[in-house]
């Protein structure tokens, strides 16, 4: 996880990417598959209202601000909270914010491709106007384990195209390098072929 670095460059870009966006008035759903992680980003977005859920959040009325659904609400409705930040083994499933949300960071992933395609479509889905873009972006360094996640979760959601014979089931990334010169940039879901890719990846 991110933490066990420290402050990484994944998560220098996502937190520094978050504030510039929050600036621009748009609101971010930002990813992590850790809870350590999760609970990290929102303590230090505090400033821009930031709410969090993970499996550790319970579900309950939307009135309390603690459960799950008042997160949710509080996200929606408070023009004070730009950020939520979640878990997708917590909040892949059953959560619309494709109203309000436009833009989503992923600080990483894991091997589990539909829980991914289930996060990406909590802002990505039908019912958008037609001129409403929604960019994902993924943080991602080079020569690190986020490249065999990457292409493990990519033959996967091939896999399923093939199978559902569906041609728009893809997940390839534009890649996009961060400024350099900025300062401020500084395990669910395997399988037999995924602990080989791990394992190849790390020199094994």
């Amino acid at each position: 996880m991110a933490l066990a670095e420290g402050r990484g460059p994944n998560m220098r870009y996502v937190l520094h990417r978050t504030r510039s966006l929050a600036r621009e008035g748009k609101k971010v759903l930002i990813w992590s598959t850790f809870v350590e992680n999760v609970e990290h980003i929102a303590s230090s977005l505090q400033d821009l209202g930031a709410v969090n859920i993970h499996g550790g959040v319970d579900a309950g009325d939307e009135n309390d601000d603690d459960t799950r659904e008042g997160k949710i609400r509080l996200f929606h409705d408070d023009p004070n909270v730009m950020v939520m930040v979640a878990n997708p083994a917590a909040a892949g499933e059953g959560i619309s914010l494709h109203t309000i949300c436009h833009h989503a960071i992923y600080l990483d992933r894991n091997f589990n491709a539909a829980q991914y395609l289930q996060s990406e479509n909590r802002i990505h889905r039908l019912g958008l106007p037609p001129d409403q873009g929604t960019t994902i972006e993924i943080a991602e360094c080079i020569g690190s384990v986020d490249e065999t996640v990457r292409q493990r979760l990519e033959f996967k959601v091939g896999q399923m195209a093939a199978a559902l014979n569906d041609s728009g089931l893809r997940i390839s990334p534009n890649p996009v390098v961060p400024d350099e010169m900025d300062e401020s940039y500084g395990a669910g879901g395997r399988d037999v072929g995924d602990i080989r890719a791990l394992l190849t990846a790390l020199g094994g």
